[in-house]
């Protein structure tokens, strides 16, 4: 795992180029802790720099950039190809050549050899990287299918600039660090910034599965593709189902060994994250399955028990017998770790779980550099509760008119999310009332039971803040496959819609974002076997029937652990990786978080309507409301704000 980082001045290099560019990558030390090399092309008016995460051929020979035998070609990449040694073997069969045992080499002969488009076809990984041609004077930038690895671009100055992460563009001489408004609207609805979107003017994120390329001789961006789309397997996706569950099942199993197998490749300590839940344990369980020594397993829980599955993550770990450590988190060691949230994230991030899953990274990178996750199951397999209610709540939309809905929902918001929780607890013996925020999720509901079609539907569901307008003053949300129905999937399987809404937005965006950036921050290499595109492709081809069973989706992943680990120590309410936000900013964060939000500081920098803010800091406080997941969005962009 690397960090990439280069520009293309349009009038040449200038004299302080080395000094740029070294500034640039200096600034992905923890991307790439293990070297650094930079590379001044003047014949392309282009600078080249890597941060080396050694994972694989851990000598010099896989050193970058490197340049090709030729000399015309040269490549930075950040990530993993999994199938490089398969690729290997056909390039020697065509005749090429290679010094070292890596997959480094392996991609930049099969861009020379193939091209860009052939090549991207063929792959099976991670990755970001830049491809420069110096015949026909063009970068390529690529990023992987899924969005696992991060790439940014843009324009600034005379200037073309691209790093693995925002902080290396910052770090250029001509950076231009104009905020732009219409994201932070964005971020208030989605608790991130959705590629191609960042939070600075002229600066974009590359989506997951596309691939730009740059003209030197025009200055310009020539091309921007997808090579690989989710979309074309959502819309064939009841053409091509499974007819059986056997078939399905077979095919998934098949697909799921092999992924993992392929991502156990290093030459370095590797573990894996187990959290006891579903996607975890299975894929710890097919890791120890093919290893023959105990599997590292690392988990992380919270003094408070309403919020700790350690003790489930252990049981998992002591009947696969694995090397099990695990992690207790106290409100002290979150306080320690939140000031350094704006410089790991680089830009607004409020998936508060970025809390936890930066510190199982930090404890597991003591151990291990590499780690595999389970992140993906849900997007992929239906395994979100939201799914359900989804069209629960379009039925009932159906059915009753819009004055009984809103009568419903005036009904259901007149008591408070306190009040609920209280009775949720007199009823904790029933499934529906097990919830731990019970209160919060009925009010949820009752604002979602107004929507007025299946678009404003799932919008309200997956929104932090329904009305950005609201809060930010001046913004204006870009459209984005959520909000714009002209982009929804031509089906009318609501099911699969929300799936493909999901792992377009928040499973790129949110979910991977929050992971690399956390494992990273630590020179953590995490690998994510689910995601292999084999197996997302394979994910569409399920029928709903197949992924449910008395409401309960992820069934084909439940099958094939249930080979491995008793039920008993999986089935439980989904809990997440969740934190007491709700608690901390009423107890150990309410001095940090007060001083954020105070009117004073909110007027003074004109972006965000104080009166709003305010009160939902008072709402929240009273202990009427649990506006923690709005409020935190806001103190993210705060501390963001401050910090830049």
């Amino acid at each position: 795992m690397c960090g990439i980082a280069g520009f293309i001045s349009k009038q040449g290099l200038p004299e302080d180029s080395q000094t740029i560019i070294s500034k640039m990558t200096d600034s992905l030390v923890h991307r790439g802790p293990d070297s650094d090399a930079t590379q001044l092309l003047p014949g392309m008016k282009t600078a080249l720099g890597h941060r080396r995460l050694a994972v694989i051929e851990l000598n010099d020979t896989a050193s970058q950039p490197m340049t090709s035998s030729c000399g015309q070609y040269s490549l930075v990449f950040n990530g993993e190809i999994y199938n490089y040694k398969e690729l290997r073997e056909r390039l020697s069969q065509e005749g090429k050549t290679f010094n070292g045992s890596g997959d480094t080499e392996v991609l930049l002969n099969a861009l020379v050899t193939w091209g860009i488009d052939k090549t991207l076809a063929c792959l099976n990984g991670m990755f970001a990287f830049a491809f420069t041609d110096m015949n026909k004077q063009e970068v390529f930038l690529a990023r992987d299918r899924m969005g696992i690895k991060p790439l940014y671009y843009g324009l600034s100055g005379k200037n073309f600039i691209f790093a693995s992460e925002l902080k290396a563009i910052k770090a250029h001489s001509s950076f231009n660090n104009e905020i732009n408004k219409d994201a932070i609207s964005l971020f208030f609805r989605h608790h991130t910034i959705p590629a191609p979107w960042t939070i600075y003017e002229r600066v974009f994120q590359l989506r997951a599965g596309c691939y730009l390329r740059f003209s030197i001789r025009h200055f310009e961006i020539t091309r921007m593709d997808h090579y690989w789309e989710i979309r074309d397997f959502a819309e064939d996706a009841a053409k091509s189902s499974f007819k059986s569950p056997e078939q399905a099942q077979e095919e998934l199993e098949t697909l799921l060994t092999d992924s993992v197998k392929m991502r156990m490749q290093a030459d370095v300590p590797y573990g894996a994250f187990l959290s006891g839940g579903i996607d975890s344990s299975l894929i710890v369980a097919l890791m120890q399955k093919q290893s023959s020594q105990s599997i590292n397993t690392f988990s992380i829980g919270f003094e408070n028990p309403q919020y700790n599955e350690s003790t489930y993550a252990a049981k998992v770990a002591k009947h696969l017998n694995t090397n099990h450590r695990e992690l207790i988190v106290s409100s002290k060691d979150v306080m320690e770790l939140i000031p350094s949230l704006p410089d790991i994230y680089d830009q607004p991030f409020a998936d508060s779980s970025q809390l936890p899953t930066y510190l199982v990274s930090k404890m597991a990178r003591e151990h291990v550099t590499v780690c595999l996750s389970g992140d993906g199951g849900d997007e992929l397999f239906s395994g979100y509760d939201r799914y359900n209610w989804g069209l629960k709540v379009l039925g009932w939309n159906r059915k009753f008119s819009p004055r009984s809905r809103r009568a419903i929902a005036y009904w259901m918001q007149s008591l408070s999310p306190t009040t609920w929780n209280r009775i949720a607890r007199i009823f904790s013996f029933l499934p529906a009332f097990k919830s731990m925020r019970f209160g919060e999720k009925i009010h949820k509901l009752a604002n979602i039971l107004t929507s007025k079609d299946r678009y404003s539907l799932y919008k309200l569901m997956s929104s932090q803040i329904h009305e950005p307008k609201d809060y930010i003053i001046n913004g204006s949300e870009p459209m984005t496959v959520l909000t714009d129905q002209e982009n929804w999937l031509k089906n009318n399987d609501y099911r699969k819609q929300m799936q493909f809404i999901d792992q377009m937005i928040y499973l790129p965006d949110d979910i991977l974002h929050k992971v690399d950036r956390a494992s990273m921050a630590v020179s953590l290499e995490v690998r994510v076997p689910l995601l292999d595109h084999r197996i997302v492709e394979c994910s569409w081809k399920f029928p709903n029937e197949f992924n449910l069973k008395n409401k309960m989706g992820k069934q084909p992943l439940r099958q094939l652990l249930n080979k491995h680990v008793p039920k008993n120590l999986i089935e439980r309410p989904k809990m997440g990786f969740a934190v007491p936000m709700h608690e901390w900013l009423r107890g150990p964060l309410k001095e940090w978080a007060a001083d954020l939000l105070s009117t004073q500081r909110l007027d003074t920098q004109g972006l965000l309507n104080s009166a709003a803010i305010t009160q939902l800091w008072e709402e929240h406080q009273s202990g009427k409301k649990n506006l923690q997941d709005k409020l935190w969005s806001i103190l993210m962009l705060q501390a963001w704000m401050d910090k830049n």
